[in-house]
Parts: structure tokens; sequence; C-alpha cells
């Protein structure tokens, strides 16, 4: 069961390793996504571990922008399960992060999370820099560490249940204006004089006149 604690122990065990020697230093990976959130709603983001062999200890700081993130709490990933995790907020936008697990960690996996409220206005972008990282292998040895960084992106809010309704309200009462104009519009238009009808045409003369009496001598 991991331990939270109010100090930060792996700077002060770090202070008594053996010197390191790079021929025999171990190295790892940490990293961090790039993820993007709604305003106003909450974001995980995972701290993950590549080519790890024999981690028994980190320690780093996580630097990001508090006018566009608030940080909400940190919790222990698929690879941490036994052991002492904790953190300190030394000030807004920065976070000190401590790890200590009961057995030494190897593979690729999910160390930890970290959940923000992105606070910021939509389209800002907060960096998610890992800094001063350190870390030791189970010989008490310093590992060399590679920090691949991240960053978070606030977009427009998804709009709610009632808010889709308000604008399917809107837009029929624009509907209905509209139509109701366009009749209106109709009625007043002058109609076209009508044609007067045609006079009938003469008709041909079917009966043949008398003929002329023929005189006599």
């Amino acid at each position: 069961m991991l331990n939270h604690r109010s100090g930060l122990l792996l700077p002060v065990l770090l202070l008594f390793l053996l010197p390191a020697q790079v021929a025999q230093a171990r190295a790892v990976t940490v990293a961090i996504t790039t993820t993007e959130a709604p305003k106003n709603t909450e974001v995980t983001v995972p701290v993950q571990v590549r080519d790890c062999e024999g981690l028994s200890g980190l320690s780093f700081n996580l630097r990001y922008d508090p006018e566009v993130l608030q940080f909400v709490e940190l919790t222990a990933g698929p690879l941490l399960q036994q052991g002492l995790l904790e953190h300190q907020l030394e000030e807004p936008g920065l976070l000190q992060v401590d790890l200590l697990p009961d057995q030494t960690i190897t593979g690729d996996g999910e160390l930890l999370t970290i959940r923000f409220r992105a606070a910021g206005a939509a389209g800002a972008t907060s960096e998610l820099a890992l800094e001063q990282l350190l870390a030791a292998d189970d010989a008490t040895r310093e590992m060399l560490v590679t920090a691949e960084q991240g960053q978070i992106t606030v977009r427009p809010a998804n709009p709610g249940l009632l808010d889709v309704l308000i604008g399917l309200l809107v837009l029929g009462g624009i509907v209905f204006l509209v139509w109701q104009l366009m009749r209106r519009r109709t009625a007043r238009s002058p109609r076209p004089p009508l044609a007067p009808e045609p006079a009938p045409a003469p008709s041909a003369r079917t009966d043949a006149e008398p003929a002329d009496s023929v005189s006599r001598e």
C-alpha cells in the first residue's frame, strides 16, 4: 500500500549514492502525455517510463502554467503498486514528485497519473515540463534519465443538453420568423392585372347565299 508523507526523501537518498560510473550506468526515459481538455473539465495525464531496468527511486519537478491548469491530485499507476509516493506543490505551477517503490521497476508502462483542471481560456496551452529528474537503480547508482515533455491545450467546452435544447429553440424561432416575413411579403405584393378575354372569332358562313333568279326571256 502506498504511503503519502509530507517530506521528499529521494533527494536525500541520492546524497549517499556511489560515484556514478558512466560505463555501468543504466538509463530510463520518463515521458509525459500531450493531450487536450474541454474548458472547466478535469483531465488525467499519465507519466510513463520506457526502457526501464531496475528503477528503485525517482524524483522530478513538473512545471506548468497555473493560469491554464489547476492541480487536482496525483495517483499511482500500474507500475507503482507498493511503496512511497508523495508530492508537494512548491508554488503555483510547480509540482514536486518523489517515489520509492518497495520493489524495483523494470519495463515500460504507466508510473503515475496527474489530474489537472483546465481552467484557462479556450485555445490556451500549457507546457508540462519535467525538470530536475533524479533516478536510482537497484544498485543505488544514479541512472541516466531522458525526459519527454508534454502539454495540455484547452478547447471550447462541450455543449450540454440544456445548451443543445436552447440552441434548437433559437433556431426554430429564427426559422419561424423568416417564414412569417416571407408570408407577409407575398401577401402585400400586388397581383398582376387579369388579361382581357379574347373576343370570339367570327364564325365562317357555311350557308351559300341564294342564287339570283334567272331572268326569263
